[in-house]
């Protein structure tokens, strides 16, 4: 896609737009797809897709996977014990 947007509105726009103007209009189109794909992958990155318990070392220790801006899958091993604060009292939302 980011050869194609360019590409597309060149071909599009024909001789009637300069090609610094196509290369302008194509590029805003890459620049704005790519950030709000960036965005997106900041604003839902935090959700958590499966969480287990695992056994590691003799102890119990949770994996949480989810998936990065790629569609990667992203895992992370962490206890509890040690790595969770607990919530402030009366407030149990995050955000």
């Amino acid at each position: 896609s980011l050869v194609g947007v360019p590409l597309l509105v060149a071909l599009k726009t024909g001789g009637d737009i300069p090609a610094v103007g196509s290369m302008a209009v194509g590029g805003t189109a890459v620049l704005a797809a790519t950030g709000s794909t960036i965005a997106l992958s900041y604003c839902f990155s935090p959700y958590i897709q499966t969480l287990e318990r695992v056994i590691v070392e003799e102890k119990e220790l949770v994996k949480a996977t989810t998936r990065n801006v790629m569609a990667m899958q992203v895992e992370t091993i962490f206890d509890p014990a040690t790595d969770v604060s607990k919530p402030n009292k009366g407030n149990f939302r995050p955000f």
